[in-house]
């Protein structure tokens, strides 16, 4: 049985990836492929050190787990002619479990 406020939440979800999401791949280690639509959190991470600014060069790249159950590190996203490569476990970390959060590096370009 579905709650009101699941409900609630799956509908933003579903707008939110309407609106940001892309068209993807993603190739698991064992080399399985799959059709997705993930939004690509561009912003790097940045942190200092002393008084000087670090700059990660890592994305946030979210899917949702209705249409990948178990994205896991060393996976990597296809879209928008980019590579992300996952370089961290996989989270699921909203209240319904229904998007997996991948902190992933970006590879260098497909096509120059």
């Amino acid at each position: 049985m579905t709650s009101a406020f699941s409900a609630t939440e799956a509908r933003a979800l579903e707008r939110v990836f309407a609106k940001f999401g892309v068209s993807a791949s993603y190739l698991s280690p064992d080399v399985v492929e799959t059709a997705c639509v993930v939004v690509i959190n561009r912003a790097d991470d940045t942190t200092t050190l002393g008084n000087v600014p670090i700059v990660a060069g890592q994305m946030i790249v979210e899917v949702r787990a209705s249409e990948l159950p178990a994205p896991v590190r060393g996976g990597v996203f296809t879209a928008e002619s980019r590579e992300f490569k996952i370089v961290s476990a996989p989270k699921r970390e909203d209240p319904s479990g229904l998007v997996w959060t991948c902190l992933c590096d970006l590879q260098p370009a497909l096509y120059a």
